[in-house]
């Protein structure tokens, strides 16, 4: 029976996706998640020490008062669900919604303050600013009392469904963007470059679409490259780029204020090859280290000199594995994209960040530009190959979580369920993308993944082609141990990824990221994978696979193979191009009859100097048709009729070649 006096409060802090999708950079990628946990992260603090006092607590999610902030404040989900006396349940949530707001204001505040001292008393940019701040966060909390004798999963459930409902009502919110008209203090509205629904802010001086253009090129130029030119920003969206700035500060000062861009992410492979290359000529004399430090040194000294940040941020396992390499590490914190000549441009960097390039700085940059030629003809005699170009991007979610926790008997069950999914969001998802781990032979391999966000049953982040398979089937298989091995439930999750290059649109990617794990979901029944290709040509193609996690060799397994075949030429690439054009006759056989040709192309395709690996190289890929073969009808039903399996393996096996050459 349960006690009459307690209520149950469900609480949650958003909007999330308009805010996350609202992103030009990875940084602002991470910034937004970071800020959007760390309100979340301390809500469920103060919930813990208000409730904990009254003999309330908080189930989900769990609270380690004893982890340090850094390692919450990014993984903390925007909802919350605990138990509390009656009595004090509105005034509590109240309460907590208002100090959720304050804090809100006050890293608002303090940005405004620190970043635009100089609009302190322009009343302008002060009414849009704290009207937008005041405005923006989406506030909801819902409190269920429970009828006598009603199960904990009952309570669950309504408690739910109700939030649910509240969010349907939405608050109104009179900060939208209307073009060409004037908003109530006769300026001239001109939206925001990130958030569409915001007006960007301006002081007063700027009245007009000419003035406030101006305006935000002038504060782009001397912005050291915060701010792009084409930019125009609300209070918002300044507040989420500069957020990492207010917990450096603020929290600890530990935090890195910047991310790895797309090019970085997408070189991994790259900057680990040198680092082996170091490791190996550690004890030999060699002149790679200082080739290594005079050209990092070249180039951040000619972002000085034209005002741009030295220091970007690289995958945390290679700066970890670089503390003991100065220059290596010096390295790794330039940003890739000057790894390329065609970024030593004066005019494309006038350009994209609004500065002004004196001549004596255009010297330097081309003095820059021969130096970093120089670099990359060293590195080929050391068979270092050119960073690629492309990278991916994974977003996994728990299949049926709703279920999974509205079946718990009891509030103890949903806190040990709780603390698993805390124990997997904050140690075991950054172990695994941020990891280093040693192989057989025992070199340490730095893992190249970087974690945006994790909050229990969820994850979004970044991985290098090379590490792709790997990461995404260690995740998945940890997650799935989460509810333990005495527990007759079984705990799935789907994840889409996309692979796209480095200079795809970032909001594009995070669209179809989303579409991909949609995919995975109801195309394939959950409890699948589903991978989209974005290539430069403007191509999109989407497929995915179920995870069958119970086989020795399962599907993922077999598709990495297949891409290691690809990139150590011991399968040429032409391959899956001859079975495109036999298709249409292919199809019309029995399977037994596909495989058999299927296998007289692999030996007509496969290095002839390695007979033994063509045995393998058919296992693989029969494997794959088999699969397939045996899933079809279920394959067929879901998407479509123009569904046939061996183009759906075709597709699996064009994705595996691709990440296998690296995008190249």
């Amino acid at each position: 029976m349960k006690n009459q006096n307690e209520s149950y409060l469900f609480f949650s802090i958003g909007p999330v996706q308009p805010f996350l999708s609202a992103a030009r950079k990875t940084k602002d990628l991470y910034s937004g998640s970071s800020l959007l946990s760390y309100l979340s992260f301390l809500a469920v603090k103060y919930l813990h020490e208000e409730i904990g006092k009254i003999g309330g607590k908080v189930i989900f999610p769990f609270y380690d008062s004893s982890s340090t902030v850094a390692k919450q404040f990014n993984s903390t989900p925007n909802h919350i669900y605990c138990i509390l006396p009656s009595v004090d349940a509105r005034t509590i949530a109240a309460d907590i919604e208002k100090k959720v707001r304050e804090k809100f204001r006050e890293i608002s505040d303090w940005i405004r303050g620190q970043f635009f001292p100089q609009y302190t008393y322009d009343s302008v940019w002060l009414n849009y600013w704290k009207e937008q701040i005041n405005n923006f966060l989406e506030v909801y909390w819902v409190i269920y009392e429970p009828s006598e004798g009603e199960e904990y999963k009952a309570i669950y459930r309504s408690t739910e469904h109700y939030l649910g409902q509240r969010k349907l009502l939405r608050d109104f919110d009179e900060l939208k963007y209307i073009e060409n008209v004037t908003d109530k203090y006769g300026q001239p509205y001109i939206k925001c470059s990130l958030i569409s629904t915001l007006s960007a802010v301006h002081p007063l001086t700027s009245n007009s679409h000419g003035l406030i253009t101006t305006f935000w090129q002038n504060l782009a130029k001397n912005s050291k490259g915060e701010f792009k030119r084409n930019e125009k920003l609300s209070s918002v969206a300044i507040t989420k780029r500069k957020f990492l700035n207010y917990i450096k500060a603020n929290v600890n000062n530990g935090i890195s204020v910047s991310f790895p861009s797309t090019r970085t992410i997408a070189a991994g492979s790259y900057y680990r090859d040198i680092y082996f290359e170091i490791k190996k000529q550690e004890n030999l004399n060699t002149d790679l280290q200082s080739s290594i430090g005079d050209f990092a040194s070249k180039v951040e000294s000619m972002l000085n000199a034209i005002g741009l940040p030295s220091q970007t941020a690289n995958y945390p396992s290679l700066e970890e594995v670089a503390q003991t390499y100065p220059k290596l590490l010096k390295f790794f914190r330039i940003d890739s994209d000057w790894l390329d000549e065609e970024s030593y441009d004066a005019e494309k960097i006038s350009n994209e960040y609004g500065l002004e390039i004196k001549d004596e700085q255009k010297e330097i940059i081309d003095q820059t530009k021969k130096v970093c030629n120089s670099f990359k003809a060293k590195l080929k005699k050391y068979n270092i190959k050119t960073p690629q170009k492309y990278y991916a991007m994974i977003f996994y979610d728990g299949d049926k979580m709703g279920e999974i926790i509205g079946d718990c008997e009891s509030k103890d069950e949903h806190s040990n369920l709780s603390k698993n999914l805390r124990s997997f969001s904050t140690n075991t998802v950054y172990r695994i993308f941020e990891g280093i781990k040693e192989d057989n032979s025992g070199i340490l391999m730095p893992r190249l993944g970087k974690v945006v966000y994790s909050g229990g049953d969820d994850l979004l982040a970044f991985v290098s082609l090379e590490d792709l398979f790997e990461i995404v089937e260690d995740i998945n298989s940890e997650f799935r141990k989460i509810l333990g091995n005495n527990s007759t439930k079984k705990l799935t999750g789907s994840m889409g990824v996309v692979i796209a290059h480095h200079q795809t649109s970032l909001q594009y990617v995070l669209e179809k990221v989303r579409e991909s794990l949609k995919f995975s979901k109801d195309k394939l029944d959950r409890d699948a994978i589903s991978f989209t290709l974005l290539k430069r040509s403007g191509e999109s193609k989407t497929v995915g696979i179920k995870w069958d996690n119970e086989t020795v060799e399962n599907n993922l397994l077999l598709l990495k193979q297949f891409g290691g075949l690809i990139k150590n030429k011991l399968l040429s690439t032409s391959l899956i191009n001859e079975i495109y054009d036999e298709l249409i006759g292919l199809e019309s056989l029995s399977d037994e009859a596909i495989i058999s040709e299927i296998n007289r192309l692999i030996i007509r395709h496969s290095n002839k100097k390695e007979s033994k690996q063509i045995i393998f190289n058919k296992e693989i890929i029969n494997k794959l048709v088999r699969y397939l073969s045996d899933n079809a009808f279920r394959y067929k039903t879901r998407l479509g009729d123009d569904y046939t399996y061996l183009k759906h393996t075709l597709e699996l096996l064009e994705f595996a070649q691709f990440v296998g050459k690296g995008g190249n």
